[in-house]
């Protein structure tokens, strides 16, 4: 969308090949004055009140939509579908019409892409590619698309976390065979038979309903509090107990009814068990559930053998 919404508006031919539409929020992109600028700048806490205001709208509004029906998810779905009327070609709109309920799939936002797509020199595609030649592009309908340049958007593996790169500790345990069948953590940080590990962004954090900064510092406060006990000497290595993290995922998948990633589509959401992979509540129960370490849940040694 970033790409050919930039593109579109140059003048060059642009044919976009599209796979599946996807709901379009109208966001602009618009520059920031330079009175604005300077305020920010200037202001002392200006910058920290602005973005506590879009942190507390996304929070109560976006976050709340995809993980319980209310008022929320449809104003939401009001306002994508009077966007998608703004497209006047009505084969055009129905190409761009997704065929799943809005926030199943992830929401993109720009207030600049329908109109992109109505230029002179752009057309859409969406019937699927066959194969790639040298100087064009071959869809299943035997139709050839010349093409100079073609630039690939075609996503990545959302599902690998930190793979290839493998993690193996000193018994030789490896994540490779602890994430065999699944991706898995504890409070979405931890491994157990990891000993001192933590990551962020982990299995079960709220990828479809928060921002990744706030998520991240979340996550970033509860590991400091974990080093914080360890310089204490409450424990020389902590790793999380294997019976726990494993009835915390099961009470995560089991909260997943009521979400909008449950409504019937196909998303990089979903785990290969076609699970969401995500966090069914909203941002502030996150922060509950990543309040303080509580070390009963926790395997603790108290030497560095």
């Amino acid at each position: 969308m970033q790409i050919s919404t930039e593109l579109g508006n140059r003048g060059q031919a642009l044919t976009v090949f599209q796979r599946t539409p996807q709901w379009i929020f109208p966001v602009p992109n618009r520059r920031y004055l330079r009175a604005e600028r300077w305020l920010l700048r200037h202001v002392p806490g200006l910058n920290r009140l602005v973005h506590r205001s879009h942190e507390w709208l996304f929070e109560h509004y976006f976050a709340k939509a995809v993980v319980q029906p209310g008022w929320q998810r449809s104003s939401i779905t009001r306002i994508l579908n009077w966007h998608l009327r703004r497209v006047r070609d009505p084969e055009l709109r129905r190409k761009l019409t997704p065929p799943d309920e809005p926030m199943c799939k992830r929401m993109v936002m720009s207030g600049g892409y329908y109109r992109a797509m109505q230029q002179p020199n752009v057309s859409l595609v969406d019937t699927g590619i066959d194969h790639i030649e040298s100087d064009a592009v071959i869809t299943a309908d035997g139709r050839r698309h010349p093409v100079d340049v073609l630039v690939l958007a075609t996503g990545f593996k959302a599902h690998d976390y930190m793979r290839p790169m493998e993690l193996t500790t000193r018994e030789s345990a490896r994540l490779s065979d602890y994430w065999s069948d699944k991706a898995r953590a504890y409070r979405s940080v931890a491994l157990p038979g990891f000993p001192n590990f933590f990551m962020l962004q982990g299995p079960r954090s709220p990828i479809g309903n928060f921002s990744l900064i706030s998520i991240a510092q979340t996550q970033v406060d509860y590991i400091m509090a974990c080093i914080k006990l360890w310089q204490q000497g409450e424990f020389q290595t902590m790793a999380p107990r294997a019976s726990v993290a494993d009835e915390l995922d099961r009470e995560l998948a089991a909260s997943m009814d009521g979400t909008v990633w449950v409504t019937g589509c196909r998303s990089w959401y979903l785990d290969e068990n076609g699970v969401p992979d995500t966090w069914p509540s909203t941002p502030a129960r996150f922060r509950d559930y990543l309040n303080y370490p509580v070390l009963d849940e926790f395997e603790l040694t108290q030497s560095r053998e």
